[in-house]
This record gives C-alpha cells, sequence and structure tokens, in this order.
C-alpha cells in the first residue's frame, strides 16, 4: 500500500482568482450543468497538472490532450499526484457526470443513485481537517447542497 498524498490543487500554482470566477459562474447553473461543468474543470486541472509534473514533450502532451477524464485521473494516480481517495472522489464525481449527461429523468442531486454516490465522497467530510490551500472536488458537493442534498 502506498503512502498518501495530500498534494492535488494545492496552492502550488493555482491560481485561485480563476476557480473563484468559475465558482461565481457556476452558482447559477442548473444541476444537470453543475454536475457537467465541475467535471469538464476539473479534468482541464488535471491536464494543467499532468503538464507541471511530467516532462515537457510537446508531442507526447498531444496524447495527454485527448485522454478522457478518467484516463486523466488514473494517469494523475499513477504519478503520485493524487490519494487514492482523491481518486476515488473524482471518480465518482465522473460518475456523477456520467449520470446527468446520458439520463434526462436525472435533474437533481436528490435522485437516490446520485445521493448515494454523492454520500460516498471523502473529500468532503476530510476538508475540515485540510490545511485551507485544498479547492475543488468540494464544488460539485456545495452545488448539491444548494439544491438540498445535505452532506454526511
Amino acid at each position: 500500500m502506498g503512502k498518501k498524498k495530500e498534494v492535488f490543487l494545492d496552492d502550488s500554482g493555482f491560481d485561485k482568482e480563476r476557480l473563484q470566477k468559475f465558482f461565481n459562474e457556476f452558482q447559477l447553473e442548473s444541476p444537470r450543468a453543475c454536475a457537467i461543468l465541475t467535471c469538464a474543470y476539473l479534468d482541464n486541472l488535471l491536464n494543467e497538472l499532468l503538464r507541471r509534473r511530467l516532462v515537457e514533450d510537446k508531442e507526447l502532451f498531444k496524447k495527454i490532450d485527448g485522454m478522457t477524464f478518467e484516463q486523466r485521473i488514473d494517469l494523475c494516480y499513477l504519478s503520485g499526484s493524487l490519494s487514492k481517495e482523491e481518486k476515488e472522489d473524482l471518480h465518482l464525481l465522473r460518475k456523477i457526470r456520467n449520470d446527468f449527461a446520458h439520463d434526462i429523468n436525472i435533474n437533481n442531486f436528490k435522485k437516490s443513485d446520485i445521493r448515494a454516490k454523492c454520500e460516498k465522497l471523502w473529500i468532503p467530510k476530510f476538508l475540515g481537517k485540510r490545511a485551507p490551500g485544498f479547492i475543488g472536488i468540494d464544488l460539485i458537493t456545495r452545488r448539491a447542497e444548494v439544491h438540498g442534498l445535505a452532506r454526511g
């Protein structure tokens, strides 16, 4: 079992103004848009994280650009940039995004399968214990609260 890492989306090189702008815009969105846009935002952050952590190679970076969100999550985990819990939460968020994107009947976070996935998220339970520089995964759960889903 590997050593637990807590380096994802910390203060090193992260643009907090960009996050604040995104979060302000995101407050007005529907739950469906929230799930989809949050994952798109996190996917972009993972791409940037990989580019900062890996040797610069323009040709190989094209492959990173062509990766799916799932592949980027796994590569960030394998590179030591994500803890196991962060990887698992990102995969849960990816599944929530897919549920909203592919099932027209899902329109809020109260739907039982969406609620169950949100309740499994580890990061919201851990945020109070973490250094204040942590940001990112909490976005979708904050929006879920706005729509009536309490965190556990």
